[in-house]
């Protein structure tokens, strides 16, 4: 547990430093600021990885799907047209499961990396976490992923919406007759929308899936070898 008050870092003002309250709702704030403490200061929470937020967050097992290898990290290995098929059966089992599962915009090595011009022509917001919501293979072999990105609504500009296949305002649904019902897809500006998955592969980096079962926990507890040990 992380005892925490109610006061927050402010300007003199009155403006809010870090998270600010939407619709009168505090509770990003109060965990931002449990966060904070958890890790000694707010400017320990500038930056971090998806699988670091569930596992803190949740208390569950967080395994990730790497889509691309960085270009720092040679364990990790790229998706080719074989792993492509591996990668969809997971994402359909881990949905299928019911787990969390979230995925890092932006690429950051191997060939064939989008542009930074590239990445804002399609609304996207790069080094920055999408929540995947459902992953659907339809019966026409369209494989279609939920996203969203809380960024994308109106409340922060409707800058950072999906423009691609699929976006809310994508003239090639009516190439799909009725699909849009079926997938209950609006045009609520809300930070919902679908994506097909060789978008996904394209754009987004990799994949952390939050085992959430009852059953399940993880612990992790710091070990120190002496020298002599190999």
């Amino acid at each position: 547990h992380v005892l925490i008050d109610d006061y927050f870092p402010a300007t003199p003002d009155g403006r809010f430093i870090f998270s600010r309250p939407v619709r009168n709702q505090l509770w990003v704030m109060v965990l931002e600021k449990a966060m904070a403490k958890l890790f000694g200061s707010y400017q320990a929470l500038v930056s971090g990885t998806g699988d670091e937020a569930l596992r803190t967050l949740t208390g569950f097992p967080v395994v990730t799907i790497v889509l691309h290898r960085n270009a720092n990290d040679i364990s990790a290995q790229s998706v080719d047209d074989h792993d492509k098929e591996l990668v969809w059966t997971k994402l359909l089992s881990n949905r299928h499961a019911g787990y969390v599962m979230v995925v890092s915009c932006g690429r950051h090595g191997g060939v064939g990396v989008p542009s930074t011009a590239e990445y804002l022509a399609m609304g996207l917001v790069s080094r920055h976490l999408y929540s995947i919501l459902d992953v659907i293979l339809l019966d026409n072999g369209l494989r279609l992923i939920k996203l969203r990105n809380p960024w994308g609504s109106d409340g922060f500009g409707g800058q950072w919406v999906w423009k691609g296949k699929f976006a809310d305002e994508w003239p090639g649904w009516r190439k799909y007759p009725g699909l849009r019902e079926i997938l209950g897809a609006t045009q609520a500006h809300d930070g919902v929308f679908w994506m097909v998955y060789d978008d996904l592969i394209r754009y987004f980096d990799r994949v952390h899936v939050c085992k959430t079962r009852d059953d399940w926990c993880q612990s992790s507890h710091g070990v120190k070898f002496s020298s002599g040990i190999h």
